[in-house]
């Protein structure tokens, strides 16, 4: 998300600069990663070219044991094509990797890029999740580099911590609003299980005391995450998908859960096994949609593990899916995923998963407004360009345009439906 809104930015009325998004290339290797930051640079330039005829062309990035030597020179001709462009005076250079190995190697060489005097002109934006290189980066840098902080709201963390602990809390028998973590009568007499079982559930699937013990080791442990206690998370979330027994769409969704858990506590090979196998359950069951969240994930860890040709094949996968169940957001953002992973690999192959993603947009406007579909048709117009097909590139960004358009209106819509309603409830306040 953060990304997709800093590519945004370059569209911006009074931007005049080119942006180069870089967030396929890992530092997984050695803190490598620039002689593919440099061949993605090469593609894109190439396309520019394609709607901006007086840029200068670039030769493809020549290989090197200096890798970093090899960035340069990509840098030094995309700014040295611009000299015909009016305006360009300068590039800006994304740099949002998969995954940083290696950050005191990845700090020190954005540095030297930053300080080289022949690339003066190009400014950088490094996006983490984390903290690894922003310390690094301004010991470096100083003064030439500014930090932007996401922070979440922190009473609105609170709140949903207590409400966790409270549902944790809660003992077997409460009411609904306690289970919730929701303010209830304490001493309020417990229903008894044959009142509850024929009242909620009359042939349960989990016992009755089952259920309160589910609730438990489910925000306990997402109580743990937020603390940072990954193995005890990971050891109540593993109970909560045994307990679920022969609900199979409860215990994929755990499931996929407790992969991400596994993920944030660096266990990526174990998270990558949990994923693919939510997913063969899920599918065998028939909860595609499920199915198809859990090969989300899976296709991921693939891509980042630059297993690109599997994780093309399991992100077409789970678009499959989730266009069979009807999940049609779900499905375009794996189509678009995958196309972007496939692009480099096979041209065709990307074009087929955008191909599906236009069409389910086509077939369905509101899920247009609701996903990423503008994305899938601007990159799709970008290879139509680089193969001469003006008419269709220009129909893609005509369509792209008026998806945006129609997502624009569809926000203030929902804002001004807001608005209302929050005016309504003063009004009744007062």
């Amino acid at each position: 998300m953060v990304v997709e809104q800093i590519a945004q930015a370059e569209h911006h009325a009074h931007n005049h600069i080119p942006f180069f998004v870089l967030e396929d290339a890992s530092t997984k290797d050695s803190g490598s990663g620039w002689i593919a930051r440099a061949e993605r640079m090469a593609v894109i330039h190439e396309a520019r070219r394609e709607v901006t005829p007086s840029l200068g062309e670039v030769a493809p990035p020549h290989h090197s044991k200096d890798s970093l030597a090899v960035m340069g020179w990509q840098l030094k001709q995309c700014l040295e094509a611009q000299q015909n462009v009016s305006d360009a005076n300068g590039i800006v250079v994304v740099l949002a990797p998969t995954a940083i190995a290696h950050p005191r190697i990845f700090a020190r060489d954005v540095s030297r890029l930053v300080q080289t005097p022949s690339l003066s002109a190009v400014r950088y934006i490094v996006v983490e999740l984390g903290g690894q290189l922003r310390k690094r980066l301004v010991s470096r840098l100083g003064d030439a580099c500014m930090c932007v902080n996401w922070a979440g709201d922190e009473d609105y963390r609170r709140e949903q911590n207590d409400r966790l602990a409270a549902m944790a809390a809660a003992p077997i028998g409460a009411s609904s609003n306690v289970s919730a973590g929701f303010v209830g009568p304490k001493d309020a007499e417990a229903p008894t299980r044959k009142q509850r079982e024929s009242e909620a559930n009359p042939s349960p699937a989990i016992p009755v005391e089952g259920e309160a013990l589910l609730q438990t080791h489910i925000a306990g442990a997402a109580i743990a995450v937020q603390k940072k206690n990954f193995r005890k998370a990971i050891a109540l979330q593993r109970d909560a998908v045994e307990q679920c027994g022969n609900l199979v769409q409860l215990a994929c969704i755990l499931e996929c859960t407790l992969a991400s858990y596994l993920l944030q506590a660096g266990n990526q090979k174990h998270a990558r096994t949990t994923f693919e196998a939510s997913a063969k359950r899920a599918e065998e069951a028939g909860f595609l949609d499920v199915a198809a969240q859990a090969l989300l994930g899976l296709a991921a860890l693939q891509a980042l593990d630059k297993d690109k040709e599997r994780a093309l094949v399991t992100y077409a996968r789970a678009g499959d899916l989730a266009a069979a169940a009807g999940a049609e957001i779900i499905a375009i953002e794996a189509y678009r995923a995958g196309g972007q992973i496939a692009l480099p690999i096979s041209e065709k192959s990307a074009l087929i998963l955008w191909q599906r993603a236009l069409r389910l947009a086509s077939a369905n406007p509101d899920v247009a407004t609701s996903s990423s579909v503008s994305t899938v048709a601007r990159a799709f117009a970008k290879v139509a360009q680089k193969h001469g097909a003006h008419e269709s590139a220009r129909s893609l960004l005509e369509l792209a345009d008026e998806y945006e358009r129609a997502a624009a209106a569809a926000d203030t819509s929902a804002a001004e439906d807001t608005d209302a309603d929050t005016e309504e409830g003063n009004h009744v306040c007062r």
